[in-house]
């Protein structure tokens, strides 16, 4: 539900005007374009909406913005919030590299699981870098959190690593048995195991000790000031206090996945 009171934002919605260069490049009407990409249940193409998008539409309409969602490959999200030629992105991991050049806000975070094919028969890490066979599938320019990196860099020294081009490319792989493990959050894995009707997936956490990793909506800092930013994260928080962030990811997720892997 959109807020009444939204005089306080006339100031955001115009205040780019006099500095163009601050602009999203091809859009100089106020309408904030934000940037999406396919990742399961969090945005996929196939039903133009997810988790990431529905807190989109909420965060933006309380805020009585004008707004375009535009889908696009993940990598390309990245480079262009980086270049400042797209001012808002979904699902981004925050690094001391990308906090150069974007503002974060923690929308989700999610525990990512190891994701085993049975027939691959390990269900511990030792056992997977014993059998030299095995193959452990990523997507290029992933970011899985600091415990994850570690293994597949170890693996990478063994030559047991694949490395997809995106997501899709990544199942295919799974499904095939072109690789025999991988590892993902549950709102994209949910998706994809039955997009692609793949069977026989064992799950486990093999980063016990590892913290969450935060989905956050990214802000290019060549379009945003400080002051935006804690306009947007004041509404996003009452929008977690009020539960609708929880009740948005109920319309994906089953409340058990939300409770095991989940936090706001």
């Amino acid at each position: 539900m959109a807020r009444n009171d939204n005089s306080d934002l006339d100031w955001f919605k115009h205040q780019r005007e006099d500095d163009p260069d601050r602009l999203y490049e091809t859009r100089s009407d106020g309408v904030i374009v934000v940037g999406v990409y396919n990742a399961g249940y969090l945005y996929h193409s196939s039903h133009k909406h997810g988790i990431s998008t529905d807190i989109i539409i909420e965060l933006f309409s309380r805020l009585d913005l004008e707004y375009e969602i535009v889908e696009m490959p993940r990598a390309r999200l990245s480079s262009m919030i980086a270049e400042g030629t797209l001012p808002v992105g979904v699902s981004s991991v925050k690094t001391p590299e990308r906090a150069e050049h974007s503002y974060f806000i923690p929308y989700l975070a999610q525990r990512n699981e190891i994701l085993v094919r049975a027939d691959a028969d390990v269900s511990t890490e030792e056992e997977f870098l014993n059998n030299k066979n095995l193959k452990f599938g990523i997507v290029r320019g992933y970011y899985y959190g600091e415990y994850y990196e570690e293994l597949i860099e170890r693996l990478k020294k063994e030559d047991m690593v694949v490395e997809a081009k995106d997501i899709e490319d990544l199942y295919i792989m799974l499904k095939e048995n072109w690789i025999q493990a991988t590892v993902n959050n549950s709102a994209s894995y949910q998706f994809y195991l039955d997009y692609y009707e793949i069977d026989g997936i064992e799950r486990y956490n093999w980063a016990q000790q590892d913290p969450l990793l935060f989905r956050n909506l990214v802000f290019s800092k060549k379009y945003f000031s400080p002051e935006d930013i804690e306009i947007f994260k004041d509404t996003l928080d009452k929008m977690r206090a009020d539960g609708t962030l929880f009740f948005i990811s109920q319309r994906y997720l089953s409340e058990n996945e939300i409770e095991r892997t989940c936090h706001f």
